[in-house]
């Protein structure tokens, strides 16, 4: 069983591979095992295994799957083993190389199974303990047991009398420099804005030396700089780079931030304020619109200031955050692409006092970050209005971002579900404009109305919504209702 742990101790998902793999799949024919995978309710850490494995750079790890302490993990009845190392250094994707070796070294042997198990900031299903016992309630009796984490001392502490000395291995920079210049070699070649350096040699082993060096073990580091590299558009601008490169991964991060363009500054406070307190991942569309919003100033939002092209988030936070795939959909769904912070250690630094302690009236980011590293601070006296009508309901919003426990916890509560107001007219309106499939399945189950902005099959189809349009028209929803900007859902 592997368990990988970063440093919020939070954890989710275990999966199954080889004979207890199959058996858990082909159960889902079975009706009672599906009713007791419903019941468990545990999240699917495989997407985790896959994302890192495709991140990994082919031949890196080999200096743990060949030491000693490694082989005789993995050999040894009820052997635990734990790797612990700074942030950075690349736990989660040396955990998917382990992963990768124990599943091939238990794919003949039917009486092997493996479990394992990853912990992940981005993911709120996946930071529970509850859903990580959930999820490995199939394991056997004798045990592999891998932990990574940092070397935090109430960890270590918890360990104490269960893992020896002799299973501890600790990512140390001579182990792990290797694989970082494998990783910047290849990243040279394949990177199109670091590839203009490829026939010069000397440039490509200043780089090299320089990157290797500088990282100290962490991966993270590593990537960062190749980010900043490849915006250098000549030879004189990447020799100043490569003197003057941030000794921290703080100090990178400082860098990035003083580097965003003051016209830019005030969309990438909001950007990274929404990610890091959104209780969960926000779709680029989503991401593209916060950028609009401001709440010390009427109207909160301006549709002018929402992103043409959403992609343009990307650029803006540069190497604070990455897109990737939000598994957490329901039946009939698509995946949809959602904007997260790039690696836990973002998080940390941007809730930091060190950000704050970055002032500066020269950076309106900088100047304005007090706001998201306290968020529940007021700033100034708030001007509201408690009496204004044009207050909308919490349901509506809770509909609108797609919290499920919220909207079905105000529908127990006794809210009104009709209540007319917003952009979208209703709660129903809200969700099915937004393709919000289990929210539309809430409200209609406590009878909820179409709304006055045309109606909710309206709204689901002009966005192309198939899943909800599909619900609406189950509920008995009038495909031919008039009404709206457009008149009718065709």
């Amino acid at each position: 069983m592997l368990l990988d742990k970063d440093a919020d101790v939070n954890a989710q998902g275990g999966y199954y591979s080889n004979a207890l793999y199959t058996a858990f799949t082909d159960s889902y024919a079975d009706e009672r095992s599906s009713k007791i995978r419903r019941w468990l309710s545990a999240p699917d850490p495989s997407t985790n295994y896959q994302k890192a494995l495709k991140l990994r750079q082919a031949d890196t790890g080999l200096w743990l799957l060949e030491s000693d302490t490694y082989k005789r993990w993995k050999t040894a009845a009820t052997s635990p083993l734990w790797l612990y190392g700074i942030p950075g250094c690349g736990k989660t994707i040396l955990s998917s190389t382990v992963l990768q070796n124990v599943l091939q070294h238990c794919q003949d042997d039917p009486g092997k199974v493996t479990a394992y198990f990853f912990f992940d900031f981005n993911d709120v299903q996946k930071q529970d303990p509850e859903m990580m016992i959930r999820s490995l309630v199939w394991q056997l009796q004798s045990l592999h047991l891998m932990v990574t984490s940092r070397r935090e001392r109430d960890i270590e502490v918890s360990l104490e009398g269960f893992v020896n000395e002799r299973s501890r291995v600790c990512f140390q920079s001579t182990l792990v420099d290797k694989d970082i210049q494998r990783y910047v070699r290849q990243r040279l070649s394949d990177d199109k804005r670091l590839q203009k350096w490829e026939k010069d040699t000397s440039m490509i082993e200043q780089i090299e030396t320089a990157l290797t060096r500088g990282a100290k073990g962490m991966f993270r580091w590593a990537v960062c700089q190749l980010d900043a590299l490849g915006k250098c558009v000549n030879r004189k601008m990447l020799q100043q780079a490569l003197t003057a490169l941030p000794p921290t991964l703080d100090q990178t991060y400082d860098r990035i931030l003083a580097a965003i363009e003051n016209e830019y500054s005030q969309y990438a406070l909001r950007i990274l304020q929404w990610l890091t307190f959104s209780a969960r991942p926000l779709s680029i569309d989503e991401v593209a619109e916060v950028v609009a919003i401001d709440v010390k100033r009427e109207p909160i939002f301006d549709r002018k200031e929402v992103l043409e092209d959403p992609l343009e988030v990307l650029n803006i936070c540069s190497s604070l955050v990455t897109m990737t795939v939000d598994n957490d959909y329901q039946p009939g769904e698509s995946p949809r692409q959602v904007v997260v912070l790039a690696h836990y250690s973002v998080k940390e630094y941007l809730i930091s006092q060190k950000a704050v302690d970055l002032c500066s009236k020269e950076n309106y980011a900088y100047a304005n970050w007090i706001r998201l590293w306290n968020p529940d601070r007021p700033w100034g006296e708030p001007e509201l209005q408690k009496d204004s009508e044009e207050i909308l309901n919490p349901l509506y919003y809770a509909a609108l971002l797609d919290l499920r426990d919220v909207v079905k916890t105000l529908l127990d509560t006794g809210a009104d579900i009709n209540a007319q107001g917003g952009r979208y007219g209703n709660a129903l309106q809200a969700a099915s404009y937004r393709g919000h499939k289990a929210v539309v399945k809430l409200l209609l189950d406590k009878d909820a109305d179409g709304g006055h902005f045309g109606n909710a099959l309206q709204a689901a189809s002009w966005r192309g919504s198939e899943a909800v349009v599909k619900v609406l028209l189950e509920k008995g929803a009038e495909v031919n209702a008039q009404g709206g900007q457009y008149g009718n859902a065709l």
